[in-house]
């Protein structure tokens, strides 16, 4: 078996992990219930600004709500470790849409500013980690390892898509209804996608009583730093594209780059999951990183909007290849019974990088122009390598 999944190629290396018994159910459920990463934030800003609250509101309710994801993303995960995917998720696929939906009222009805607030943060603190269940199911879903590989690929095109088609869809409900309707969709689909993914993952998940936590690995804190800076890299694009469009006479379009930036990730990661690894998991990590920090540097001369699309769209394409080097790397140092953990501090610390790239990011823009933005993440990307390149020489890992 092991040799057969060695010589697949190109789709048939794809459809053998999506075949998998038990998998196709769960990566469907899951891309279901991550929509509302792609929606919410988003949603939250349009939401009090067309009820004609502040954008010093909008602003304090978004990030109320990542510091929650941000925060409760770990203790999820330690919790499902403990007492199963079933027990945490079902209750989760109840709570997290009926959080989204009264903070959707709240913030539409003229709510007090503290409610507002307090609800954005429980919305976060609450979304389900659907992203790190996956992660952590993988090994007993592709029992074969040269396959494992390809599995953390389609998973990382998954968290990309929820960012292609979570944005443009809930533009679209906005347009066509408002921008309660849209959030309650993302309520709906996120609530469906918990909870069948609760119930697929339940019998596949062996909970443990081992007492620790996922940080007691030195390789997993190592990879968790990198994603860290690797999310700064993100933030400070992400506060930079605006920037750039508005400089150009049309700031709406900075959705249109941002998409394409996470559809050329979504690209980059189907064709590195349908090749057969030919190199160790760091080196590759490192070509991914060492990639993604080059192609950056073109878009400091984008002409214009068109071109800067086109030039990020090929800087993402190392993106999902990041992730799924970096996925099997902390699949492979977490600690025995602390996997899903493992993977939902690597969400925190994206998250958390990314928070500080964008205030970092939009500090440098005050006083310079877009380009400062973007120098630095090309930086922080190639920081990164820094991070992988000290460890990836050790002999523990170079395997």
């Amino acid at each position: 078996m092991t040799t057969q999944a060695e010589n697949l190629r190109g789709l048939p290396r794809l459809l053998a992990v999506i075949n998998a018994p038990g998998a196709r159910g769960l990566l469907f459920a899951r891309a279901l219930g991550s929509l509302p990463v792609g929606m919410v934030s988003l949603g939250i800003i349009l939401l009090l600004r067309a009820a004609g609250r502040s954008y010093a509101l909008a602003g304090i309710a978004d990030g109320a709500y990542a510091l929650g994801l941000a925060a409760m993303q770990p203790l999820l995960g330690r919790l499902i470790d403990r007492v199963g995917m079933g027990r945490v998720l079902a209750p989760l696929a109840l709570i997290f849409p009926g959080v989204l939906v009264a903070l959707t009222l709240a913030g539409s009805g003229h709510a007090p500013a503290a409610v507002t607030v307090a609800l954005a943060l429980l919305c976060g603190a609450t979304l389900p980690p659907l992203g790190a269940c996956m992660r952590s199911l993988w090994p007993t879903l592709i029992p074969a390892p040269a396959l494992r590989a390809t599995a953390f690929a389609i998973d990382a095109v998954l968290q990309e898509a929820a960012f292609v088609f979570g944005p443009p869809l809930l533009a679209l409900l906005v347009t066509l209804y408002s921008p309660r309707v849209a959030l309650f969709a993302a309520a709906g689909v996120g609530g469906v996608g918990a909870s069948v993914f609760a119930s697929r993952a339940r019998a596949r998940h062996e909970p443990t009583r081992r007492a620790g936590g996922a940080l007691r690995s030195a390789g997993v804190r190592r990879l968790l730093a990198m994603s860290a800076v690797l999310g700064g890299s993100f933030g400070a694009t992400e506060v930079a594209m605006p920037a750039f469009c508005e400089h150009h006479g049309a700031r709406a379009s900075a959705g249109l780059i941002l998409a394409a930036l996470a559809l050329g990730s979504a690209c980059g990661g189907a064709i590195f999951g349908a090749r057969a690894p030919r190199t160790t998991v760091p080196r590759r990590l490192l070509f991914a990183l060492g990639s993604y920090g080059v192609l950056l540097v073109p878009l400091l001369a984008a002409p214009s909007i068109p071109v800067m699309a086109a030039l990020a769209f090929v800087a993402g394409m190392p993106i999902a290849p990041v992730f799924a080097g970096a996925y099997l790397l902390l699949d492979r140092f977490s600690v025995a019974g602390a996997a899903t953990e493992t993977f939902a501090w690597n969400t925190t610390c994206i998250f958390t990088g990314a928070a500080l790239g964008t205030a970092l990011g939009g500090a440098l823009i005050a006083p310079g122009s877009y380009r400062a933005a973007l120098a630095l993440a090309v930086g922080l990307g190639l920081a990164c390598l820094l991070l992988v390149a000290g460890f990836a020489r050790g002999t523990e890992l170079d395997s």
